[in-house]
């Protein structure tokens, strides 16, 4: 098959990279700085195991051409450029496979292309790209990818055994879209904001007893905002989500907190998210409206109070303060609408 990869960073390349291994044809579409180097050096790639490949020559433009002759076009740029890709693509005639974080992009395509056009997807993988080697590499063994079909896509099982003869990819295969999506933004969330606004990796931010509360607090309203939906939680390729979500819901503050340190915690490892990055350069575009903003607006759309999501929201909007100044902002904050936090 021929699949056109928008996007090309690490997720793109990752994908791209080992479709092309299992005999698929792909065409990478990037910025003319990526298209220049793979074009002279190709592609290379890792595995967890420590197993390389390369590929050259590589297929590249930095132009999106929807008239192109392809199977698929596989998104993997940013929710917030989700809408300008989806009105570029619309006169083409293939499906769409969303790869974005959060919740949004499979309806964002579906106003432009139709249901039928669109494949809602999620990579679980964690890959970083290393621009100076260059390599694309997957951070661990586990994870995978989630592939579900938003309409009756014609060529939906071709384009999901096309994925699956990846082996690297794990893929899996969903029935409920918008189980697969809500199930990883409950990864997703997990010590993101959170994280980014107290200025701490995962783990250290739960040995405190305030943080780790309001970490506990804001993970439990996006669970209830899935229940009253009526989205229940899948386990994911290699993370148990389902599992994630059962504690959520029914285990105590003390053995939850336990949990979200002993398994979470591990796989964040002593890494700030993207977010304080995004937040630390003045970036002035971030995915969080698609993850803590899509669980305030389906929370108030289902009559669910969000108020800790709110309120680190809320919070967000001071990051060009210090970040002492913007942990008081947020303590307070949620000690004036929430009682009592953890002392």
């Amino acid at each position: 098959m021929h699949f056109v990869i928008v996007g090309a960073g690490a997720v793109g390349q990752w994908i791209g990279a080992n479709l092309i291994r299992a005999g698929h044809r792909v065409t990478f579409v990037g910025r003319p700085g990526f298209v220049e180097a793979v074009r002279r050096e190709g592609i290379s790639a890792q595995a967890a195991s420590g197993e390389r490949w390369r590929i050259q020559p590589v297929e590249a433009t930095a132009t999106l051409d929807p008239t192109v002759a392809c199977d698929a076009f596989v998104a993997c740029v940013k929710a917030y450029d989700v809408r300008e890709v989806a009105a570029l693509l619309a006169p083409a005639s293939a499906p769409v496979v969303a790869m974005q974080n959060g919740i949004g992009s499979e309806e964002a395509f579906v106003e432009q292309l139709g249901a039928e056009r669109v494949i809602a997807g999620t990579l679980v993988t964690a890959v970083t790209l290393d621009s100076a080697a260059p390599i694309v590499t997957a951070q661990r063994r586990s994870g995978g990818v989630g592939l579900a079909a938003v309409g009756e896509v014609p060529t939906f099982a071709a384009i999901a055994r096309a994925f699956t003869q990846a082996s690297l990819l794990r893929t899996r295969v969903y029935a409920d879209w918008r189980a697969m999506k809500w199930s990883k933004l409950l990864l997703n969330l997990t010590g993101n904001l959170t994280s980014a606004l107290f200025r701490q990796p995962y783990d250290k931010l739960l040995r405190d007893a305030r943080a780790a509360d309001i970490e506990m607090r804001m993970l439990r309203e996006a669970e209830a905002v899935m229940r009253a939906l009526g989205i229940r939680a899948v386990n994911l390729p290699g993370a148990p989500a389902a599992l994630f979500a059962f504690a959520l819901q029914r285990l105590p503050d003390p053995l939850l907190r336990l949990v979200l340190a002993r398994f979470l915690a591990r796989a964040r490892g002593d890494k700030l998210p993207s977010l304080y990055y995004d937040l630390a350069q003045g970036r002035a575009k971030s995915e969080v409206d698609v993850l803590n903003g899509a669980v305030v607006r389906f929370g108030q759309a289902a009559g669910v109070p969000t108020p800790v999501n709110i309120a680190l929201l809320e919070a967000l909007q001071l990051a060009p303060l210090t970040p002492e100044r913007v942990i008081d902002y947020v303590t307070k904050q949620l000690s004036a609408k929430l009682t009592p936090l953890a002392r």
